[in-house]
């Protein structure tokens, strides 16, 4: 493998220091990070050594350079071209790269394709991996697997399961995520060839409970319905928040919402869209008054223009904890969270778990509690199986007993 720099002319008329990698088979140009717009420097790169700048910078990266061929002749490793690329062209190692590593690298290339939020769960689970890490130094006799990909053993994800749930106290479900992670992690370093390849992990086996589901009652409905504040942006996330109760739509729909997914059908309004999640698949929905009424104070001229300017949903969940909170939505909850083997029952109040999503949950729920089939409840939800819509079905015991006795007691008098 070689490493040759030359001198590119641009149609500006700029110069433009480049290198150019080649293993034998293919090449790959690199621009090095030196301009110049002097005609003179054209001419065979007679004065490019000359420059002290050019001469700096040519300098380190052949060092670099050489560095990385030297380490893969005293590892009997053959060079590879886009690792020696990523060695001499940014502060990568050549070897020994941590899982922290990856994503750091991970981070800096998706920040252009992916949400700030996703990107902020890997910040975390970085912060985690690096404790995780301590903790191996500092208990050196658990032998457990290390955070680096060359010495990663097959038992990692067991090894940080357990000291997830045992140390940081997460439950399963939190675990299953960032095992899930952990994995885009892996194939992305291979991709990368940050590392020759990986053993294949153990994945443990994490039982988790059914969706803790909390749809409102028509009382807490009717309080949210009732609430007032002085302040824009909390009126917009109340509106948007209640817009979802009235139709079901996540957040990531509701945001896009504008006048041209408002239809006519059958004399009625209704809204037309296309579930962000889930592919392409459409929805109509009949709006009823109140929508109609919340939408009728977004809209503007432009069509195109969504009703609901949002921060984060982060940012949205967290204020409607606060509006929860103010409007005294204090119902006791009962929440069933695997930590291991271990099952914990804990009971938080209603505004203290309150998130954007709960409208739907209402949506799904009270259509059902208010008599519709369950098949239009799945056609109205965008559910492909009506099994995920049997989970919107909330049990009222008081209303089950009397059910019961009634029917016993019709069937005994037709006995008698």
């Amino acid at each position: 493998m070689t490493l040759k720099f030359f001198l590119k002319k641009h149609k500006s008329g700029n110069l433009s220091l480049v290198a150019r990698f080649y293993d034998g088979s293919k090449s790959k140009d690199k621009p090095a990070g030196f301009t110049t717009t002097e005609p003179d420097y054209f001419k065979k790169n007679k004065r490019l050594k000359n420059n002290a700048d050019a001469n700096t910078l040519i300098t380190a990266w052949q060092n670099k350079f050489n560095e990385y061929i030297s380490h893969c002749e005293e590892s009997q490793k053959t060079p590879v071209l886009n690792t020696a690329i990523s060695y001499v062209c940014g502060d990568l190692k050549i070897t020994g790269f941590t899982l922290s590593d990856v994503i750091d690298q991970f981070i800096e290339i998706k920040r252009i394709t992916h949400k700030t939020e996703t990107l902020d769960k890997y910040s975390w689970l970085k912060v985690t991996l690096n404790d995780y890490a301590q903790y191996i130094e500092d208990n050196p006799g658990l032998k457990l697997s290390s955070t680096v990909l060359d010495k990663m053993t097959k038992g990692f994800y067991e090894d940080f399961s357990s000291y997830c749930i045992r140390e940081k106290k997460n439950c399963n479900l939190t675990v299953k995520r960032r095992l899930g992670m952990l994995t885009t992690l892996v194939r992305f370093a291979k991709d990368r060839e940050m590392v020759a390849d990986v053993k294949k992990q153990i994945m443990p086996i994490l039982k988790t409970p059914d969706s803790n589901r909390f749809p409102l009652e028509e009382e807490e409905l009717a309080v949210l319905k009732d609430y007032k504040t002085v302040l824009p942006l909390d009126r917009v996330k109340m509106d948007a928040f209640l817009f979802s109760c009235e139709t079901g739509i996540r957040f990531s729909d509701v945001i896009k919402i504008s006048s041209i997914n408002i239809k006519t059908a059958f004399g009625n309004s209704v809204l037309e869209c296309h579930m962000t999640k889930g592919g392409t698949k459409k929805l109509a929905i009949p709006l009823s008054d109140y929508a109609l009424k919340i939408i009728k104070k977004y809209k503007v001229d432009d069509v195109n223009t969504p009703f609901f300017a949002l921060p984060s949903s982060e940012l949205v969940n967290r204020r409607l904890k606060e509006i929860f909170k103010a409007c005294k939505l204090n119902r006791v909850c009962e929440i069933n969270v695997r930590r291991g083997r271990d099952s914990i029952i804990t009971t938080p109040c209603l505004h203290e778990i309150a998130h954007f999503h709960m409208a739907r949950h209402t949506f799904g729920t009270l259509l059902i509690e208010r008599g519709v089939p369950l098949v239009q409840v799945k056609e109205m939800m965008g559910h492909s199986d009506v099994q995920t819509t049997m989970k919107y079905v909330r049990i009222n015991k008081s209303a089950t007993i009397d059910a019961v006795r009634q029917a016993l007691n019709s069937v005994n008098n037709i006995a008698v």
